[in-house]
């Protein structure tokens, strides 16, 4: 009897360890802004099976579940290039740690009701699931809750990459100068925005390009345009490096909420599966509007992602 007991508890560890360490359900849409995972639950031990404090407690217990996955998901979040896997256990275990502290539970947008807890159905009888929703950016999102530990790693591995940077060849020496002509009628005033000018960029990628939370531009020489060692820590660490859109009109909104007035907007290609890549000319534009406006130590970048086919 001993010996039947022990086993049977050794088989609940194992069962326990694998649900603890198997995949967590859910995603994360930079392209809509948010981060939605599963939570499942049961009911307390003692209650009446088909009531509704059943239903209560299995719904509480779904919703802990969620906010735990929440957590568990975050650590593996895509930073870069390189698989958020890849981040060291102790900078996961703050990530982790800042969700639990600051993410207070999310939206639910999908749950078990109590009809279906009750039903016939045995795959929603007598467990509750429940899908929470919480924003990626903005006020109570995830990413100004990890980003305060997750920058510094952030741009350590920016700078342990030693990338080329790009800096544009010298202009030629100017032509000598010759007599000034006669004076011409009036031009009509000029409508064009000056280069120097731009002070935010929209850079189009394929639908392939991968959102991330530091994206880099290269050129098309491999050198580094943009990466996150360019932006102010404190935007950093509120919103990314980046923002992410499948829509024109919202590419130019978001750009005009962080104060952009002049928009730069380039064809990219795929550099790595989350950076961009564009032609020597088009950064020569980007660095020097930058030099003058300074909008990528602002953060003023949106990649444009054309919508899959």
């Amino acid at each position: 009897m001993f010996r039947t007991k022990v086993i049977a508890a050794l088989l609940m560890l194992v069962v326990t360890v694998v649900r603890a360490q198997g995949p967590v359900e859910g995603k994360v849409d930079f392209i809509e802004n948010f981060v939605e995972v599963k939570g499942i639950g049961i009911p307390a031990a003692n209650i009446p099976p088909d009531s509704p404090q059943a239903y209560a407690t299995a719904r509480r217990a779904a919703v802990v579940d969620a906010n735990r996955n929440l957590a568990e998901m975050i650590t593996t979040i895509q930073i870069d290039s390189q698989s958020g896997n890849e981040l060291s256990q102790a900078i996961q275990d703050t990530v982790r740690s800042s969700v639990s502290a600051k993410i207070r539970g999310g939206q639910p947008v999908r749950e078990t009701s109590m009809t279906e807890f009750v039903g016939p159905d045995v795959e929603k009888r007598g467990k509750v699931e429940v899908v929470i929703r919480v924003p990626l950016n903005g006020s109570g999102g995830v990413l100004s809750a990890i980003m305060p530990g997750l920058a510094p790693e952030i741009i350590k591995r920016t700078n342990e990459a030693k990338l080329p940077v790009f800096n544009p060849p010298p202009a030629p020496p100017a032509a000598p100068a010759r007599p000034a002509p006669p004076p011409a009628a009036p031009a009509a005033p000029a409508t064009a925005v000056a280069e120097a000018d731009y002070d935010g960029l929209i850079v189009r990628v394929p639908a392939s390009f991968k959102p991330a939370i530091a994206p880099k531009i290269f050129t098309d020489k491999g050198e580094v345009l943009y990466s996150a060692k360019d932006v102010a820590m404190d935007i950093l660490i509120s919103r990314g490096a980046a923002q992410y859109t499948n829509n024109e009109g919202k590419a130019k909104a978001v750009l005009e909420s962080m104060g952009s007035k002049a928009i730069l907007s380039l064809e990219g290609g795929i550099r790595t599966d989350t950076d961009a890549e564009v032609k020597g000319p088009d950064a020569a534009k980007v660095f020097n509007a930058n030099k003058k406006t300074s909008f990528l130590n602002k953060g003023r970048v949106v990649f444009l992602v054309a919508r899959a086919s």
